[in-house]
């Protein structure tokens, strides 16, 4: 099945349009360039994670699974190597909007119940 019709998509975008508004009220960072980049690597992390699920429970997974989990860390590390250097203070704040995030994905996830 694809992801997208695993994930609540209207769900996921409020919910991360949320988080990204209070990313950009709490850290108060003049480049608000840099906070869109923040966020899109947070998107696009778990976007790597759920292809990463995905595959890896399919019937028939393959070896791209393995490359969408490291693609997913590699990107976490870069969005955290960038936020600790450019935004210097505030990484507990920057983890909770990570963190935050991820419970957006979990809430909408589409439950399968019968």
């Amino acid at each position: 099945m694809q992801l997208r019709k695993k994930i609540q998509i209207s769900k996921y975008l409020i919910g991360t349009l949320i988080n990204y508004s209070a990313g950009l009220y709490f850290l108060k960072v003049e480049n608000y360039i840099l906070i869109t980049a923040l966020f899109f690597g947070f998107v696009c992390n778990q976007i790597f994670l759920g292809l990463g699920l995905t595959n890896m429970f399919s019937d028939k997974p393959n070896k791209r699974g393995a490359l969408y989990f490291v693609l997913k860390f590699v990107v976490l590390a870069i969005v955290m190597i960038v936020a600790m250097n450019k935004i210097p203070g505030n990484i507990a704040l920057i983890t909770g909007f990570y963190i935050f995030q991820l419970i957006i994905l979990v809430l909408s996830i589409k439950r399968n119940t019968k």
